[in-house]
């Protein structure tokens, strides 16, 4: 097992925090992902359907995941409305190029897909970008498949979002 740890927000106080971020957004922009600012990454670490990996080697962050449990609702025999979870998004997945292609983005998203399950999703999906094709292999490799595209979901430059989804029976 490569070295993880699932930092919740309540576990960390805002100086922690603060640096915790800064260190994923250095990671966000040698990766070249979408941007988020500071206050995004906080606001999503606070919320309580938000769930965040976090890969450490040594004391040094080189990975993070974030995933959003998508929250659904029925009304059981009592007519009464409960709460759950079936289906979750991966909002932002990176490692540190300095360490991709060594297995850790692997565990990085199966940890993340095992924190999903263990709250009961069925299905799990994420945006990619159409010309990110290494991203797009690694998905197909780890039994996501295309469902649909985005036109123009992506700015800066623009670009179409394909939609990748992996079932239960995978997770």
């Amino acid at each position: 097992m490569f070295p993880a740890h699932i930092f919740e927000y309540q576990l960390l106080d805002s100086c922690l925090l603060s640096n915790l971020i800064a260190e994923i957004i250095k990671i966000q922009e040698k990766c070249d992902l979408s941007i988020w600012t500071a206050d995004n990454y906080r606001d999503e670490f606070i919320r309580n359907d938000s769930k965040q990996i976090i890969v450490l080697n040594k004391k040094n962050i080189i990975g993070f995941a974030i995933m959003r449990l998508i929250i659904s609702y029925k009304t059981n025999a009592y007519d009464s409305t409960e709460l759950f979870f079936n289906e979750a998004e991966i909002l932002q997945i990176a490692v540190d190029p300095a360490f991709q292609r060594r297995g850790v983005g692997k565990n990085l998203l199966k940890k993340i897909i095992e924190v999903g399950v263990s709250f009961g999703i069925k299905a799990i999906w994420l945006e990619v970008r159409v010309s990110n094709h290494k991203a797009i292999n690694f998905y197909r490799k780890n039994n996501f498949y295309h469902i649909y595209t985005r036109t123009n979901y992506y700015r800066n430059p623009s670009e179409n979002a394909w939609i990748m989804q992996r079932n239960s029976e995978k997770c």
